[in-house]
């Protein structure tokens, strides 16, 4: 009940925030939109050959500045949370208890439904989906989290079934092929194999939720979302597949609600601070620096990936709107989900 009072208590916090602000955040949200779908109708195809000849070279868009913003889509549910792309020129984002599929040219049609507060999801290198699905029962002691498995055919699998963990939350792959699925709301990152048996994996975190790896592999970085008053980032070293010690890599601003993480090429993890309508980069050594800001709840992110997406930019959720972001980074990411 605690901690109901509490998620509503920041809805509330959050939209009275964003009221203030709403009236400059539409005018300048309406100009980065008509730039968006102008310059968007032309980008794929061109930019999609570039990168093919250029055998497996990354190339940078150069249509937007550096941190400029625009809308890739308009979703027509609110709620958007995770977002994967599968490298053959679509994007999926959880929405609206299930999921869409978007292809470069922000066209959507529904992909999976009956999915109850899914959430976080990504894609192992065999082309298979995984999804997080909190269940009906968020905050609570309710063991009725599930992990579902889409085939790249679309048919659709229980990976693991209730009982096990709470609220899974958000979904990577390991370097060693399993899943770690963070709780947000409990101080747990379970590990998840492919034969559906999972076990706690770190219980030191308070609230952890996005999660992203160094390329290497040596390393997890994890956001913390309930823990307002730092906003921590954490960094966790690993041997084997096993957890160490976590260390702060940096903080946030008080009561920023971390969530969604991503990696760049260089070393540099982004992540959204959700109630601040803002994402920030922060460099190895844990030097903090906003990219952009003005947002509406921004939660999930990853580089774009396959043909008619930008390398060098991120592509945003909103938990509490319907749009989903493209934002210029300059810089190719790393994959999100292996």
């Amino acid at each position: 009940m605690l901690r109901r009072l509490f998620i509503l208590v920041l809805v509330i916090l959050m939209l009275a925030c964003f009221a203030s602000c709403g009236s400059d955040d539409a005018e300048d949200s309406g100009e980065g939109e008509g730039e968006g779908e102008g310059e968007g109708e032309g980008e794929g195809e061109g930019e999609g050959e570039g990168e093919g000849e250029g055998e497996g070279e990354v190339e940078c868009w150069d249509d937007l500045a550096v941190g400029e913003a625009v809308e890739f889509v308009e979703l027509e549910a609110r709620g958007s949370e995770g977002i994967a792309f599968d490298g053959l020129g679509n994007m999926f984002i959880s929405n609206d208890n299930g999921i869409a599929r978007l292809d470069s040219e922000a066209s959507v049609e529904r992909f999976a439904d009956d999915i109850p507060g899914c959430i976080g999801m990504g894609f192992d290198a065999a082309g298979n989906l995984v999804v997080a699905g909190l269940g009906d029962d968020f905050g609570g002691d309710v063991l009725d989290g599930k992990i579902y498995s889409f085939a790249p055919d679309g048919t659709k699998n229980l990976l693991l079934d209730e009982g096990t963990i709470r609220d899974p939350n958000f979904i990577t792959r390991t370097p060693w092929g399993s899943w770690l699925v963070s709780d947000d709301m409990h101080p747990e990152i379970w590990e998840v194999g492919d034969d559906g048996k999972a076990e706690l994996w770190c219980e030191t975190i308070v609230s952890p939720n996005g999660m992203v790896f160094s390329e290497d592999g040596t390393k997890l970085y994890v956001a913390n979302t309930f823990e307002l008053d730092d906003c921590p980032i954490y960094e966790i070293p690993i041997s084997d597949g096993v957890a160490g010690e976590p260390t702060v890599l940096a903080n946030l601003e008080k009561s920023s609600s971390n969530d969604g993480l991503a990696m760049d090429s260089e070393g540099n993890v982004y992540v959204t601070a959700n109630t601040k309508g803002k994402i920030f980069r922060i460099s190895p050594e844990g030097e903090l620096e906003l990219v952009a800001e003005k947002l509406l709840t921004p939660a999930s992110m990853a580089f774009g990936q396959g043909e008619g997406f930008d390398p060098c930019s991120i592509y945003v959720t909103e938990l509490g709107g319907k749009n989903v972001w493209r934002i210029a980074l300059g810089v190719p990411g790393l994959p999100l989900f292996k």
